[in-house]
């Protein structure tokens, strides 16, 4: 990360190394964007104290997890499920998942 914020001369932005559970910044997120590491419920619940009030998720999955989607937390709403297409990537499927905090 630090490689590419400093190739991209990405001056205001700060790389931090930490557990996302166990970061606390000064000031919340408006969003916050994530590779795909565990489920939809485990994510949200690592990030919740993360985000402002109406604060959104944009959440790296492969396929869509409908199962997990429809669980979601009173606390969060599915705004929207992004197909992407990957140049020379093998995997079938990318998406990016957008939930809302309410």
């Amino acid at each position: 990360m630090q490689q590419v914020v400093a190739q991209l001369r990405l001056n205001q932005v700060e790389v931090v190394k930490s557990r996302v559970e166990l970061f606390r910044p000064e000031e919340k997120f408006d969003q916050i964007y994530s590779r795909a590491f565990s489920s939809i419920e485990d994510k949200l619940k690592k990030v919740d104290h993360l985000l402002k009030p109406k604060g959104r998720i944009m959440a790296m999955k492969g396929s869509v997890p409908r199962s997990e989607l429809s669980n979601l937390s009173s606390r969060f709403e599915l705004i929207s499920v992004h197909h992407l297409v990957v140049p020379d990537l093998e995997e079938e499927e990318r998406n990016l998942i957008e939930i809302g905090l309410l």
